[in-house]
């Protein structure tokens, strides 16, 4: 059993509703025959050791995304379902999404599931882990299987949704760790400037080079406390106190030498300094847009967790009877980068009494036509909805009272599109 909260729209009951009801209507658009409906229920049988058993069997199994250096990982929300455990029987695609749809073949739906990917504006990447979202959007390069299911269909369906947003949310999160700090690009620096300055002395000096081992600057070591220090200092002036140790057998000439060392190496510290905040910005843009092989950039992951929850909330604002099947549909392309003129879409706009507009940021409307028809908005509350344009911004002001007025105004971009890289001013 599932312990997720029956008022979920991933919960066991709800999938198990919304399959139902999806069965249905597929017997209405004469998609399947009500005697393959009586089959597909077979579903609901707890263990798959009995589905697949008697005069009726079914095979319900997951679908694998497979990727070059990745473990096999489970498609969220979704199951496929079949008369046989074999390639040329029909399948039955199941997602929380869009329902049920027939495939005549594993090949017709691979051939599906692959080609969806293909799309830059692929309905299927949400259902996707974070880690291997970077195998879709524009282009494919995994491939597919199924996993049957032993167990109960919809509360491991359950259980794994709830876990793959966990899952989702805790990598997002390392990502956002591993955005290069002030304190880490110092270290950097640092520790090129001193592996330079030590192989220059040493060839330079050869009875009077350094007397350690090649440096290794740590993130704590107290060199980065010392340029950190002298960055946050604005005296043009400053004193950078710094003694260079050399071997006894330095005498003479070699110690003056040393002391021209010392100079040099004052000046690079300054260098450092004084380019540490393009070096950061260079650091970030770098991360925020540059992805390796067998993962996607940092700007890419934030755009999939922005797409996600919005997503979530409009499956549970169907679930909770906000919004129709026909119209999440549009909600769920649009929000996938489809296009849709019908869709308008709002950014929620403060006005000062300095008569300044100040954008909310990650508040956005969605009209659903014009200013008589539904809104929804997105908020810090989570999804909100409104029947037209007029309750929206009643809302606004509520809101937004303390501050000034409220009003929305039209933005003509993608959804979850963000810049290249944040501003650091």
């Amino acid at each position: 059993m599932s312990n997720t909260d029956s008022t979920v729209f991933y919960s066991e009951t709800a999938l198990k509703s919304l399959y139902e009801i999806s069965l249905d209507k597929a017997v209405e658009d004469v998609e399947i025959t009500s005697d393959e409906r009586d089959m597909y229920k077979r579903v609901a049988v707890t263990l798959g050791s009995e589905r697949s058993q008697g005069p009726a069997p079914v095979f319900v199994s997951n679908i694998m995304i497979n990727g070059t250096g990745h473990d096999p990982a489970q498609l969220r929300g979704m199951f496929v379902v079949s008369s046989a455990h074999t390639d040329n029987t029909a399948y039955l695609l199941f997602t929380v999404a869009h329902g049920v749809s027939r495939y005549d073949s594993w090949s017709t739906l691979n051939f599906y599931l692959v080609n969806s990917l293909l799309d830059q504006a692929s309905d299927l990447l949400p259902c996707i882990p974070l880690p291997l979202r970077h195998l879709g959007g524009g282009q494919f390069s995994g491939s597919f299987s199924r996993r049957l299911i032993a167990d109960d269909v919809f509360a491991t369906t359950s259980v794994y949704y709830e876990f793959g947003i966990q899952a989702d949310s805790e990598y997002l999160l390392k990502a956002l760790a591993e955005v290069p700090s002030l304190r880490s690009v110092a270290r950097t620096q640092l520790q090129t400037g001193l592996t330079q300055q030590y192989e220059y002395s040493k060839k330079k000096h050869s009875l009077c080079g350094p007397d350690h081992g090649g440096p290794q600057v740590q993130e704590t070591s107290p060199e980065v406390d010392y340029v950190l220090a002298h960055y946050c200092k604005h005296s043009g002036r400053e004193q950078w106190g710094i003694e260079l140790s050399s071997p006894a057998a330095c005498s003479g000439d070699a110690l003056i030498r040393a002391s021209q060392d010392k100079a040099d190496m004052i000046r690079w510290l300054m260098e450092i300094k004084k380019n540490l905040a393009n070096d950061l910005f260079n650091a970030i843009e770098a991360h925020w847009q540059h992805g390796k092989p067998d993962r996607a950039d940092l700007g890419s992951y934030i755009e999939h967790a922005l797409r996600d929850r919005f997503i979530n909330e409009l499956l549970q604002a169907r679930h909770l009877g906000y919004v129709t099947q026909a119209e999440l549909v549009r909600l769920y392309r649009y929000a996938n980068g489809h296009s849709d003129d019908t869709l308008v879409l709002t950014s929620v706009l403060i006005e000062t009494p300095q008569d300044y507009l100040l954008e909310v940021v990650g508040w956005y409307c969605i009209h659903l036509g014009d200013q008589n028809t539904k809104v929804c908005a997105m908020t810090d509350a989570g999804l909100q909805w409104f029947d037209n344009t007029s309750e929206l911004l009643e809302y606004l002001e509520e809101r937004g009272v303390l501050q000034g007025s409220c009003r929305v105004s039209r933005v003509f971009k993608l959804l979850f599109s963000l810049p290249a890289a944040p501003s650091l001013g």
